[in-house]
């Protein structure tokens, strides 16, 4: 059986970039797409997709307003987030609105595929960074505690690296912050060198994450 798909995202280029990603597949029958949350919500009850890929981020109700939607009108059709950035409190909402799976937007043709067959023969996927969000959410649930000894272990930044992360995590890059906060670029590398030690990050990408996570920068 082919498995049809839903594909919510509000940018054109993202979207057929993805369409043309997942229709290589074998497994893959229609995909029907939907630029925002209402017009996915529309196209989910005329088509009845085995399955539906969603971004959080879109205009005319976002993604989390769709997922709800769908989930109440079909619990069984499995919904994987699509996202660029992904907080532990946005996926939480995610989670509890009604997904089954969460993949980052650079993520390869062979792991949305692997991840689609998931979903769609009853499982779930969550992998990586995003299975560590899922774990915490998971035993905070069960033990309020845990949470507790978490927020008391939360890294200590200076207000200097908290600026330079925030303006970072928004995309300027070390000469931008330079100018923006009036000191030179050697304070801001020694700077971003610290942040890196003390949240134990591996990419840029890990500080931008923290930043969002820890609500010390926003989308």
């Amino acid at each position: 059986m082919k498995i049809n798909i839903l594909l919510a995202e509000d940018h054109a280029m993202v979207r057929q970039a993805i369409r043309s990603v997942i229709s290589t597949s074998a497994i893959i029958g229609d995909i029907w797409e939907a630029k925002n949350g209402h017009e996915a919500v529309l196209k989910f009850y005329k088509h009845k997709p085995h399955l539906v890929i969603i971004d959080y981020e879109m205009p005319n109700f976002d993604g989390l307003y769709a997922i709800k939607k769908i989930a109440a009108q079909s619990s069984k059709t499995p919904i994987l987030l699509l996202s660029a950035f992904l907080t532990r409190d946005r996926l939480q909402e995610a989670i509890r609105a009604g997904i089954r799976g969460c993949l980052t937007k650079d993520t390869n043709s062979v792991e949305i595929e692997a991840a689609i067959k998931k979903l769609v023969a009853g499982g779930y996927w969550f992998k990586g960074q995003i299975a560590e969000f899922a774990s915490e959410i998971l035993i905070s649930s069960i033990n309020p505690n845990i949470k507790q000894v978490q927020d008391s272990n939360k890294v200590s930044l200076t207000s200097r690296e908290r600026d330079i992360l925030k303006l970072f995590a928004e995309g300027l890059n070390s000469n931008e912050i330079a100018g923006k906060l009036s000191i030179n670029i050697r304070t801001v590398e020694l700077n971003k060198s610290n942040l890196y030690k003390k949240i134990n990050a591996r990419s840029p990408i890990e500080l931008a994450r923290y930043a969002l996570r820890e609500k010390i920068a926003k989308l």
